[in-house]
């Protein structure tokens, strides 16, 4: 055992916390700040709202989410006097920093070995190994396959619940932000396999869900030796979270039972753990047993803030451990604690949607926010993280655009409107081509834009390459090519193809990088709901020196979704009348031109000055697909066509039939024609 020694302020080691762009990063700052540790900080990037806490003496920035800070960490090594306490505060900073340990020798870890980290990580890893080893999990399936997902199907209790095997893994966060999606039927089982099973997630785990309340949600958060005993133990459990249902605690509350912590200690003892680890239990209402959810281990958690303000000094008995230190004496909860924790953006969130619900009341909520609490953000000592979190989000919440991309750059989240899209439309494509409003009168068996697509594949010698559509429809296109793809979201446009067809979305392509040689999509972005994730979709698919073609139904009208030009005005209202007789004049080309070449040299400007891969700027419209009024009441989005140029041509495309930036500027509608950079 080595003898430990009473902390020196001017002896103590540093710490270096990994992830101080949330709020992890900035309990862990502001926790070992006040016990006297100098606090350095690596974030994501310089405009975190972590970063602006006063605790850390010094910051530096590094992308946390990938090994790129690993750089980072080697280089500051000889900076210190003293090894430095590493902390993590993320799940992917904990993994690197697992994977890579030979590399960080300059530094005091406090972590198990990396088969323990591997294994407790990841899910499916996690509860293969929990099965085996006999510990309480929920009925367990790992799904694949079509053929596993039946058996799924077929062996568990509905409802369920469908998780990834690492929900921070860059290729989920890429679709969504989602920990897990909770399913009350075959049909929904099905959609969510289609949407975020392979190859987004392989292979997904799917659970029988625990019934019961959030309140039946128990956390047992510890520092263990490295024999798996702890020594340090708090134990909390859910009020309230965000999302409802499958979320993280947005408020959480002290409590005490012994059944979590012995389930949690049997957990870490078992797999000869050592470091910060909590297990998420909850306990089945139907039958009282306590199953683990998941656990968390290898970095500061979130609620690891509750044990602070219940007395137990969790964070900085790991420092303590880790510096050799003496441990401190608080490190047991006491039997009257009702310490709380509230992360009070997300929890008015979660809040107005119990309300709403009628779960919740006014008086019900004052009362759960009663008692000792510690916030997650807001601080008198240090208020500029929440006071930034706050300005943050009130401009996500002001501003649409940027309340579509909060998840990324090309934001690929299921739609709320999909499922009615793909509704409709697989009614429209059941039924013959010349009974839809779709169809053109004067050439039903083909589309006015049919001669220029087949002008431009022969002009660039694509009739023998590979060649992708997006959005098939009645498959019109299909033979202009020998070597054809088709994609939509309706399943019932199959039967009008005879050339291979996949059933898909148009933001998430089931293809590998630089597959086609060519690409078009016909009247089909206006239908998606995020256009730019269709956009990176086709670009990413395209070969280099590769070919597309695009057009769609550009600038829809808002007021399209309620049919007012050609509804009677004895069904309107004073409003709908108003917006009926002024439509052909918003609608005309002098009006449109006062606000759309404004719009277009802000945007141009805006790409001269940056000089770097522009945003799509586009419109949301409000769809109707219970009774389709006229052709593009079901549009999404509302687009401009040079927005879609600049799109491309700031990545480096040539606009074929724009080629120079004043005529590109003057363009009315019609189709875009553009070739992918040779490298």
């Amino acid at each position: 055992m080595t003898a430990r020694i009473q902390p020196d302020p001017s002896q103590m080691p540093a710490a270096v916390l990994v992830g101080l762009e949330d709020i992890r990063g900035v309990h862990a700052a502001r926790t070992l700040a006040a016990h006297g540790v100098r606090v350095v900080g690596i974030s994501r990037s310089p405009k975190s709202y972590g970063r602006r806490t006063r605790a850390c003496s010094e910051v530096h920035y590094a992308d946390t989410r990938t090994a790129a800070f690993v750089d980072l960490l080697e280089s500051l090594a000889p900076s210190f006097t003293v090894p430095p306490v590493l902390v993590p505060c993320t799940d992917m900073a904990a993994l690197f920093v697992s994977r890579h340990r030979d590399r960080l020798a300059g530094y005091r870890l406090t972590l198990p070995s990396i088969e323990t980290v591997e294994t407790l990580m990841d899910k499916v890893a996690f509860y293969r190994w929990a099965e085996a080893e006999g510990h309480p999990i929920p009925r367990t399936r790992f799904v694949a396959t079509p053929e596993e997902l039946a058996d799924a199907a077929d062996s568990l209790r509905f409802p369920l619940v469908v998780k990834p095997p690492n929900s921070k893994s860059p290729t989920w966060l890429a679709h969504t932000n989602a920990k897990a999606f909770r399913v009350d039927d075959r049909a929904e089982l099905d959609r969510v396999f289609a949407d975020y099973g392979p190859p987004v997630a392989t292979p997904l785990v799917v659970q029988e869900w625990i019934a019961g309340p959030e309140t039946e949600l128990y956390a047992c958060h510890g520092y263990f030796d490295e024999g798996g005993e702890p020594l340090a133990t708090f134990v909390s459990r859910k009020v309230r979270q965000w999302p409802v249902e499958t979320g993280q605690a947005c408020l959480s509350e002290e409590v005490h039972d012994e059944v979590v912590c012995e389930i949690t200690r049997k957990l870490f003892r078992s797999i000869d753990f050592r470091g910060l680890g909590y297990v998420e239990i909850k306990r089945d209402v139907n039958t009282g047993r306590y199953l683990i959810v998941e656990p968390n281990i290898g970095r500061v958690s979130g609620r690891m803030a509750i044990a602070e303000a219940g007395g137990v000094e969790l964070l900085y008995t790991m420092y303590c451990d880790a510096a050799g230190l003496a441990l401190p004496g608080a490190r047991t909860q006491t039997p009257d604690g009702r310490a709380k924790w509230i992360y009070l953006r997300q929890d008015l969130m979660s809040s107005i949607k119990y309300l709403r619900r009628g779960e919740l009341t006014l008086t019900g909520w004052l009362q759960t926010l009663r008692g000792r609490k510690r916030f997650a953000l807001f601080s008198l000592r240090d208020p500029a993280p929440f006071l930034f979190d706050l300005a943050r989000c009130v401009g996500l919440a002001s501003r649409q655009r940027e309340r579509q991309r909060r998840s990324g750059k090309t934001p690929t989240t299921k739609a709320p409107s999909t499922r009615a899209a793909k509704a409709f439309f697989d009614g429209v494509f059941d039924r013959p081509y010349a009974q839809t409003r779709y169809a053109y009168p004067e050439n039903p068996e083909g589309h006015y834009i049919t001669p220029h697509l087949h002008r431009f594949l022969e002009a660039n010698d694509l009739l023998d390459k590979r060649c992708l559509e997006v959005g098939t429809g009645y498959g019109q296109c299909q033979h202009l090519v020998e070597d054809y793809v088709g994609v939509d979201l309706a399943f019932s446009a199959a039967k009008h193809l005879d050339k291979p067809f996949v059933n898909a979305r148009a933001s998430r392509l089931p293809f590998p990088d630089a597959t086609f040689d060519a690409v078009w999509s016909n009247h089909v972005m206006e239908h998606v709901p995020y256009p730019e994730a269709m956009l990176a979709e086709i670009w990413r698919v395209l070969k280099p020196g590769g070919f597309l073609f695009f057009t769609a139904t550009w600038q829809c009208a808002p007021w399209l979704a309620e049919g007012y030009p050609v509804r009677p005005s004895s069904e309107l209202d004073r409003r709908g009348k108003f917006v009926k007789y002024t439509a052909p004049v918003r609608g005309s080309v002098p009006y449109r031109s006062m606000h759309v070449f404004p719009r277009r040299a802000r945007n141009a400007l805006t790409h001269l000055v940056r000089r770097e891969p522009v945003d799509l700027h586009y419109k949301k419209l409000h769809p109707t697909y219970e009774r389709n009024w006229m052709p593009d009441a079901t549009a999404e989005t509302s687009v401009e066509p040079y927005s879609v140029y600049l799109w491309f041509t700031s990545r480096g495309a040539e606009c074929l039939n724009y080629p120079t930036p004043a005529r590109a500027f003057l363009m009315r509608t019609g189709h875009l024609t553009f070739r992918k950079p040779p490298g």
